[in-house]
């Protein structure tokens, strides 16, 4: 705290009334600082002289040497020249040297992992740049919120259960549960036919109306998820303030559709389905609710600003790579026709490939996390000379360079 501001709160804590640090003034003479006690004199209904005279009685800080009452009502301050050079010196190596803390809370909403999946080396990106974000945005003052929304809802996890229910193994889940999921995740997409995604459709349906065994199995594949990736944050050094999902905002999706509809921002297809225009913004139209009555992540995210709105955030910033660019300029759009007044941004990057292909979880063709931080580790391990004998941090920190080195709308390609 400025020297200022802290004479200014004692003189206030003592008075009872208001007093700034534009209120401190710095005399040629005679002082070090001053406060005119002539200025709450009229509010007080107290002799200046009087006022000055308590409060040299009374204030005590270590960093005061003398105070003494000078002129018409002036309480002057002699500063200990030791103590206050310590002051000095303590804020200067402080971390938070030079920060003004802001008024406003920020929602910073980065990662988001599908169920089921391991996380790959197209994960990284949006790791290492909404941990650096949030971590800029509090270091310069900012309330920040770091969110792991979760992919926890939809037709994939239709998809996992009725694949566990085909080919899973409750023995080969308990053994190693990442594995196995992504395993069946992986065969199905392989080996679907059209009656094996009807059936997966309609095990998502069952998730969603609340059916007993889907909803068990769904949470059993939830909370395996998020305890395999606890794993792998820690390793990253990566934390959240929350993690939430899709499917706390579910429930709020249908109303969001329902609310449409009435409102006119939503019109209903031959089919059932529901779909939005966006003719004024010159975007596709799309579909925010499906025939079967399933919502799609679209519809959830409109319902997830307005919680966000709801729990007073100022700012909401997604850190999503770029193919998801038409996702949020329709998301926005919609925000705006609803009335949603807080301020929401997409931070979008250049997508990570692999140099002799794309990245596709559904056909396995991923480099997982754990295996390119080991790789990582184990070329640190073979440099000679380092400053650093941290073989861990060293990968890491190679990796992190990797990433966030790169010009952010730039794609990446790993070899």
């Amino acid at each position: 705290m400025a020297i200022k501001a802290e004479l200014a709160e004692l003189v206030e804590e003592q008075i009872g009334i208001e007093v700034t640090e534009n209120d401190i003034e710095r005399p040629d003479r005679h002082a070090d600082f001053a406060y005119p006690c002539m200025a709450a004199s009229s509010e007080l209904g107290k002799n200046p002289r009087d006022i000055a005279e308590d409060l040299s009685n009374n204030i005590e800080a270590d960093i005061i040497e003398s105070m003494e009452v000078a002129g018409p009502g002036y309480l002057n301050f002699h500063l200990d020249r030791g103590k206050y050079a310590e002051k000095i010196d303590n804020e200067l190596n402080s971390e938070a040297f030079g920060v003004e803390q802001k008024d406003d809370k920020v929602l910073v909403e980065f990662s988001c992992p599908n169920l089921a999946k391991p996380m790959h080396i197209g994960h990284l990106r949006n790791n290492f740049l909404g941990d650096s974000i949030q971590r800029i945005m509090r270091f310069v003052g900012h309330d920040v919120t770091s969110e792991n929304y979760i992919g926890d809802w939809g037709t994939k996890h239709g998809q996992v259960i009725y694949a566990f229910k085909k080919w899973g193994s409750m023995e080969e889940f308990e053994e190693d549960p990442m594995a196995h999921m992504y395993e069946l995740y992986v065969k199905l997409h392989d080996k679907a036919s059209e009656e094996d995604k009807r059936k997966s459709r309609e095990w998502s349906k069952k998730i969603e109306e609340g059916d007993e065994e889907a909803v068990e199995l769904w949470e059993m594949f939830r909370e395996a998820t998020i305890e395999h990736n606890e794993s792998e944050y820690e390793r990253m050094g990566i934390s959240f303030d929350r993690v939430t999902g899709e499917s706390v905002v579910a429930e709020e999706a249908q109303e969001v559709i329902e609310e449409g509809l009435e409102k006119g921002i939503f019109q209903e297809d031959e089919d059932g389905s529901i779909y939005v225009e966006f003719e004024k913004e010159e975007l596709p139209s799309t579909v925010v609710k499906r025939d079967d009555g399933s919502t799609l992540y679209l519809s959830r995210d409109v319902a997830n600003i307005r919680k966000r709105e709801r729990e007073g955030f100022d700012q909401n910033l997604y850190i999503v790579a770029n193919e998801q660019d038409l996702h949020f300029q329709q998301l926005f759009a919609i925000a705006e026709r609803f009335g949603i007044e807080i301020h929401s941004e997409h931070i979008s990057y250049g997508m990570l490939h692999l140099q002799d292909g794309s990245i596709s979880s559904s056909k396995g063709n991923i480099i997982t996390f754990r295996e390119v931080m080991d790789e990582s580790v184990e070329k640190a391990s073979e440099i000679e000379g380092r400053d650093i004998d941290n073989d861990e941090a060293v990968g890491l920190g190679a990796l992190k360079y990797a990433n966030l080195s790169v010009s952010r709308p730039k794609d990446i390609s790993f070899s």
